[in-house]
């Protein structure tokens, strides 16, 4: 489960940081509705063209995580994604980041733990541990059939 989480981090802090991207993509832009500011100023953006790629490589890793892990364990831990938003409005904007954000924050760690099954012991040995056993023995061609027919 570790693994999960850990490859949940990759996935949402790549999808957070598209958000960035896009964020600094969009900066000291004045929006015109135009297409010739569309064109020069938004779609050939070096920022949004990165953000973009973040996005597609985000979701690839999505589709994969999908296929590899249950869905009712590994969607919850989309909510990782938060966390990077306010280490990127602490850190890249520094905006500032109150206690009840910081709540916030341990609130979804705290939650992932419990979604993720962190510190659970997945090799325990159950209480009862013996294997069936199956016994085989030989038999004649005319008693499997005797055993078919039934025994008359």
């Amino acid at each position: 489960m570790v693994v999960m989480v850990l490859l949940m981090l990759l996935q949402t802090a790549t999808l957070a940081f598209s958000q960035v991207a896009l964020k600094l993509a969009m900066a000291n832009l004045k929006w015109e509705w135009s297409w010739s500011f569309i064109w020069h100023h938004v779609l050939l953006n070096a920022w949004l063209m990165f953000a973009v790629l973040l996005m597609i490589a985000a979701n690839l890793f999505w589709l994969w995580m999908l296929h590899k892990y249950d869905f009712s364990k590994v969607y919850p831990l989309t909510s990782l994604g938060f966390i990077f938003g306010i280490l990127a409005g602490l850190f890249i904007f520094h905006e500032h980041v109150g206690f009840m954000q910081w709540l916030g924050v341990a609130m979804v760690i705290t939650g992932c733990m419990f979604i993720a099954e962190i510190g659970k012991k997945e090799d325990a040995p159950k209480e009862n541990t013996e294997q069936p056993t199956i016994e085989y023995h030989e038999t004649t061609e005319y008693e499997d059939n005797q055993d078919l027919l039934g025994s008359r």
